[in-house]
């Protein structure tokens, strides 16, 4: 899952420079669910920096402004980051559900107009049609307010909440690598010498299937290359019978569960498909290195995800284990880019173990 990376500098600025940056609202709340200016960046970032193709790709630019929107209520609602070079987008204040209301690959017109007239104006938004200055009186003739237009932004948005936490934990982890997009991983024949102990799953003679050979259907798309090598997996184990459909086919089937990238989680929609499919996938998220030994102890392949920096996340699918009488430990893994399952990844070595998954029939 390869992203583009002119907003990388931004962000890392921001993490080091955000200072008095004011998210203050009018709405009684014991939480503090108010963006901040990291925040807003990394939610624009997911719309406005991506390789789908039917989105925009930012293209470059160091600076930006942000400008506060507010309700009829006078509740700050929502907040427009605009970057120089281009790109714009209009983004809840609720750090539960950081929704894009609105984003393009220029401007919104009605906002810098009003910007234009009056730099301290106090702008009401309802919707993509109803902008005004609230020291102005109202010229349009829609006068329903932005969380009567739009009530599910008062709703947690559980998905895009965990996403904006998992994007800033990385953000803010100064030890995070800002790699070259090979995610540390290690050939077989260049792993280590010495006495080891191992646990692989039986994943001999698999034709894995690869990112490349399915680029033409998909964009961003390693989760979906990781379910699809799921399959294969129960298909090869003879836990399931994967038929009426070419390998290709198999694929594009996967595809239209899970869908582009970028996916913080593709469990439930590996789970969807598989119940289409005709069984039923249970699956268990954990975080350390004895639950991926135990669970491969039980022929569980598991789903990785991994960041070799701020916005280069990649799914990879884990089969096995190596460890050195040193301590060092190695995942055995589908990379979803070669084809074979000789490649290995040391946890935390050139890039961030983010989250895993184990999965059963």
């Amino acid at each position: 899952m390869k992203h583009i990376k002119k907003i990388l500098s931004i962000l890392l600025a921001t993490v080091c420079c955000i200072t008095t940056f004011n998210t203050t609202s009018h709405a009684a709340t014991t939480k503090n669910t108010q963006m901040d200016e990291l925040d807003i960046l990394l939610t624009a970032n997911s719309v406005l920096n991506t390789e789908d193709e039917n989105y925009w790709t930012y293209t470059g630019g160091n600076t930006y402004e942000i400008i506060p929107l507010f309700s009829q209520q006078d509740i700050l609602a929502a907040y427009y980051i605009h970057f120089t070079d281009g790109g714009y987008a209009v983004i809840n204040n609720n750090t539960e559900n950081p929704t894009v209301i609105e984003f393009g690959d220029t401007y919104n017109k009605s906002i810098r107009d009003i910007i234009m007239k009056n730099p301290s104006a106090h702008i009401v938004y309802n919707n993509p049609f109803s902008i005004y200055d609230a020291e102005t009186l109202m010229t349009v003739s829609e006068t329903s307010d932005i969380y009567e237009n739009y009530p599910d932004l008062t709703e947690k948005n559980i998905e895009l909440a965990n996403l904006l936490n998992e994007q800033k934990k990385i953000v803010s982890n100064s030890t995070t690598p800002l790699g070259d997009g090979n995610y540390g991983f290690v050939d077989w024949n260049d792993m280590p010498s010495g006495n080891y102990n191992l646990d692989y799953l039986p994943v001999s003679n698999i034709d894995w299937i690869t990112t490349g050979e399915t680029f033409d259907y998909a964009k961003d798309h390693c989760g979906a290359v990781a379910v699809t090598n799921l399959a294969f997996y129960f298909e090869h184990t003879n836990k399931i019978r994967f038929e009426g459909a070419t390998r290709l086919g198999k694929f594009i089937w996967v595809h239209q569960f899970v869908g582009n990238g970028p996916k913080m989680t593709i469990a439930p929609e590996a789970k969807a498909f598989f119940y289409d499919i005709g069984y039923d996938l249970k699956y268990n998220t954990f975080g350390s290195i004895s639950q991926y030994k135990t669970a491969i102890a039980k022929n569980r392949p598991c789903g990785i995800l991994l960041a070799d920096g701020i916005v280069n996340w990649h799914w990879i699918l884990g089969v096995g284990w190596r460890e050195y009488s040193s301590g060092n430990f190695y995942m055995r893994i589908v990379d979803g880019w070669d084809g074979t399952s000789n490649r290995f990844y040391k946890p935390y070595s050139d890039s961030l173990w983010v989250s895993a998954t184990e999965y059963w029939l």
